[in-house]
């Protein structure tokens, strides 16, 4: 399989997790690996996020006023649920064995970083054979600065302008490497 890494990024609310949306909706569930982060929201207030594991449901990432030692802003995280996304994210792994696949994370992000394991998995599947579409923050820790100079990476700025144009690009080269399959 070709190998193609592609790392989405942006300011926040400029579409790079819904960029990332459409293309999930057009692969088979059995062929991803990966998951979604999902805004909660309370009232029309945002009040945490959560993850969506693909294929699987989905756990809290981060909630204001949940006490943790690990925070991003008024977010208290739960790590706990990260190494949990990430056991499931491995099991779905060994159940491929060597079938074809693409790696979706959405989001390569501080909250995440926090957990090892998290760490530790986004670097072995960027040094995967499979392909892989992620969003990373735009500003982030030296660790996700590192991300982005990782070999076989195409780093692709989304703005309001490029979004439509960048997205519909990157879903034709996902479908044309799966097509060949």
């Amino acid at each position: 399989m070709v190998q193609t890494k592609r790392l989405i990024t942006g300011k926040p609310g400029v579409g790079k997790t819904t960029c990332v949306e459409k293309i999930v909706r057009m692969l088979p569930t059995s062929r991803v690996v990966g998951f979604l982060t999902r805004e909660v929201r309370e009232q029309g207030a945002r009040v945490g996020f959560q993850i969506e594991i693909i294929g699987n449901g989905a756990v809290p990432l981060a909630r204001k006023h949940h006490r943790s030692p690990y925070r991003v802003g008024r977010y208290g995280v739960y790590v706990e649920n990260v190494d949990f996304t990430i056991t499931e994210l491995k099991t779905r792994e060994k159940q491929l064995n060597q079938s074809p696949r693409i790696y979706v994370i959405d989001e390569i992000g501080k909250m995440e970083a926090y957990s090892a394991r998290f760490r530790e998995w986004v670097e072995a599947v960027l040094s995967s054979e499979w392909p892989v579409v992620a969003t990373i923050a735009l500003k982030g820790t030296p660790w996700i600065e590192t991300l982005k100079q990782w070999p076989g990476i195409e780093i692709l700025l989304l703005t309001e302008e490029n979004r439509n144009a960048v997205c519909q690009h990157l879903r034709q080269q996902i479908h044309d490497i799966f097509s060949a399959t």
